[in-house]
């Protein structure tokens, strides 16, 4: 199996093209069907092929949370900014 594809030059599509609907047709096949492998090359990843997962590249799924969201709202106590501004105010006054 190649690597790379074989794209036909423009010489080889129009000679394809003088020889008759089949010829067309079977350069077209050989098309789709390296571009099929291609395709399936790169759909291929560490969780269904034998590729390990270093291979896998910067395409990997984000992994879930394993903590369960608690019932307490974000951030600090509140009105503690506050009391920092006021304690600021008061050393620059």
């Amino acid at each position: 199996m190649e690597n790379t594809m074989c794209i036909p030059t423009r010489d080889e599509i129009r000679a394809a093209y003088r020889q008759g609907e089949e010829a067309t047709i079977q350069l077209f096949d050989n098309l789709a069907r390296e571009l099929q492998t291609l395709q399936d090359q790169l759909n291929k990843n560490s969780k269904n092929s034998s590729k390990t997962p270093s291979s896998d590249g910067l395409k990997k799924p984000r992994t879930k949370s394993q903590r369960k969201p608690g019932n307490k709202k974000n951030g600090g106590r509140r009105g503690m900014l506050v009391a920092h501004w006021n304690r600021l105010k008061s050393r620059i006054i």
